[in-house]
């Protein structure tokens, strides 16, 4: 059954010498069809270590820029596998995920991407979507928002992470809802599923409390790329939610995100 099924490359993405002692934990005992890419930013004087030099299904590959969206479409530019799946370098993956991910595009040839949903520590959904399986063609529904290691992909799918978004960049967040945004522009069919695949440790980016600049910058420039006529009304309404969501106070919440908004 394996031979029939895609191959998945686990993309990880990784900063520094300590991002990549996190990324190397990541890859699981080796199985038939599934390989690993660690993409490494800033740190060029770092191999492998000795367990994971020796596997043919594992290898690392240096970025020459910063920012985690270049880091991230790097590694898609010089990945092999059918089906890519993006990660983090503090991941855990559920046993069977990767297979879950490949039966999912064995058996559904239309589709070019999807996202999956993942757990926290406790292993509670930080993310309340409906418990379904469907697919999109234009939009996202209401409320559902991306989170990077939710989205596998075909290789050949138009896959790009806009690299003036995202951490290391001033609109601090935001990119994958933008890459998502793209792909289904060019007329991509997208699956939401709700298999969970891993687990993160900690609430993502956009969920944790506390004023953060470079989020509120990248909410704003995000909600204006993805609704270009009614983005001025959708973000004071942004801006109460964050609000009820402890993340700063209104004035200044409003600064930033229109700040955001103008800066694209």
């Amino acid at each position: 059954m394996n031979s029939k099924l895609p191959s998945l490359e686990v993309l990880i993405c990784a900063l520094g010498a300590e991002g990549l002692v996190r990324a190397c934990r990541i890859p699981q005992e080796p199985q038939e069809g599934v390989s690993y890419t660690i993409s490494l930013q800033g740190a060029p004087a770092c191999f492998l270590p000795d367990h994971l030099a020796e596997r043919v299904d594992v290898r690392l590959i240096y970025c020459p820029t910063l920012g985690l969206s270049r880091n991230r479409n790097f590694a898609i530019a010089h990945a092999q596998g059918d089906i890519l799946l993006t990660a983090d370098d503090d991941l855990r993956y559920l046993p069977g995920a990767f297979q879950k991910v490949r039966e999912t595009f064995a058996q559904h040839a239309e589709v070019d991407a999807a996202l999956f949903r993942y757990v926290l520590a406790d292993g509670s959904y930080e993310k309340l979507y409906p418990s379904c399986t469907v697919e999109v063609n234009h939009r996202l529904p209401k409320g559902y928002f991306v989170t990077s290691f939710e989205l596998a992909h075909r290789r050949e799918s138009l896959v790009h992470f806009p690299e003036n978004m995202g951490v290391g960049e001033e609109l601090g967040c935001g990119e994958e809802m933008v890459a998502v945004h793209q792909l289904l522009k060019s007329e991509a069919k997208l699956m939401l599923s709700d298999t969970a695949i891993c687990v993160h440790p900690e609430a993502t980016t956009g969920l944790r409390k506390g004023f953060d600049r470079c989020r509120t910058l990248g909410e704003g420039a995000t909600i204006r790329i993805l609704c270009p006529k009614s983005w001025p009304i959708r973000l004071p309404l942004k801006a109460l939610r964050m609000v009820k969501g402890e993340q700063g106070s209104l004035p200044k919440l409003l600064y930033y995100l229109f700040k955001g908004a103008f800066s694209i």
